[in-house]
């Protein structure tokens, strides 16, 4: 059977399953959008099932820009190369192959959809919008459809591990842009059209309609974002277990409840959000007063090297640091912050960096924040390409 004809197939098979599926885990309802393509899809990203929430709302197949780790998987990859078209995204490493690798799929009258923020949400606000973003959409020459969902952050949290919490969650077209208004529009003002669209607070929305998001063990591998306590300022120390997170320095406790705050006695913070603001000031305070000494480590982690797309070979295991000017990895070679070009993180802990030469993951064996690493690195070069 012809690739589109085989394609469109399948998507009209998968998608009447996911309208299903998403309100059977997440009570999702989704707006179906009957339009006619070719058309550039862009929405936020708050959850690994995102592309199945997506094709709840689409008619017409949509191409997923998606990171090049999903065609390094054996059979699984295989399926997905023969039931769709993967376009590859090399995370921390360089966009322009993906860029012409979209612009190429939208002129042959494919749809394509694309994260623009490169990385799920860690708590729960909208992550800045891939720079050039604009750009790219204006250049296309396809009509441009920007996506929200809302609800998601909550129903299965970047931080948890993979757990999914039922609530109510939803996602709806917000605009629907033909090509002859975005060549009417400068580059920087189709970026703030994109960004506008795609914004989400979900602690802004919660606190106006306090929706419960029930689940099992709300609270545990928080520690792999939340790893400075606010009541001792000790690092490395917060643990979770079941609905609780604490503190084995000082003891300070805190309940993560249904609606995604926390209670108790010892709460300086009550939501994800603020504490994660408090805790991006630290490390932005620690970074910019660091000397020569260490600002970050982290032992028993795994290096591997990236050839995109095909395979990822094993380096070494050992210890991970952070200097000013430095990354010490964990098979002792350096690689100045200078030589960076991107940093993400896969997952809530599998943290991924390029130069202009290599692409490599470091893996943790341990529930340890990483993303840390991405936050200090920020702060040294304002350019990284951070979290796509």
């Amino acid at each position: 059977m012809e690739e589109r004809k085989r394609h469109k197939l399948l998507w009209s098979i998968v998608h009447p399953i996911c309208i299903v599926g998403s309100k059977i885990i997440f009570n999702y309802d989704a707006e179906v959008y009957r339009g006619k393509g070719p058309y550039l899809v862009m929405a936020n990203h708050n959850a690994d099932l995102d592309p199945m929430l997506l094709a709840c709302s689409f008619t017409e197949p949509l191409y997923f820009v998606a990171s090049e780790h999903i065609l390094r998987k054996g059979f699984v990859s295989d399926f997905l190369r023969w039931g769709t078209r993967i376009i590859p995204r090399q995370k921390g490493g360089n966009a322009s192959p993906t860029v012409r690798n979209i612009v190429r799929n939208l002129g042959e009258g494919n749809n394509v959809c694309i994260f623009p923020e490169g990385n799920r949400s860690w708590d729960g606000v909208t992550s800045p919008i891939t720079p050039a973003t604009g750009k790219m959409a204006r250049m296309t020459g396809a009509k441009l459809i920007t996506y929200r969902t809302e609800g998601i952050y909550f129903s299965n949290p970047r931080w948890s591990g993979g757990s999914l919490r039922r609530g109510k969650a939803s996602g709806h077209v917000v605009g629907v842009y033909e090509p002859e208004y975005l060549k009417s529009l400068t580059a920087g003002a189709v970026q703030e059209l994109i960004e506008t669209d795609l914004h989400e607070d979900a602690y802004a929305r919660q606190r106006e309609v306090r929706t419960k998001f029930r689940g099992r063990k709300l609270a545990e591998n928080l520690e792999t974002m939340l790893f400075i306590c606010p009541n001792c300022k000790a690092e490395g120390y917060m643990r979770s277990k079941g609905n609780d997170f604490y503190c084995t320095s000082c003891g300070a406790r805190h309940r993560y409840t249904p609606e995604g705050y926390f209670a108790g006695s010892d709460v300086i913070f009550d939501t994800v959000l603020d504490w994660n603001i408090w805790q991006n000031e630290r490390i932005k305070e620690k970074c910019l007063s660091a000397g020569e000494e260490e600002i970050f480590s982290d032992t028993d982690m795994l290096l591997y090297k990236i050839k995109t797309g095909e395979s990822t070979q094993f380096i070494s295991a050992g210890e991970l640091k952070l200097f000013r000017d430095r990354l010490i990895l964990p098979d002792g070679s350096t690689v100045p912050v200078k030589e960076l070009r991107g940093m993400s993180v896969l997952g809530p802990q599998t943290l991924f960096f390029s130069t202009s030469k290599e692409n490599y993951v470091v893996k943790s064996t341990k529930i340890r924040c990483v993303i840390k690493y991405l936050s200090a690195c920020k702060v040294f070069d304002k350019n990284l390409l951070y979290g796509i």
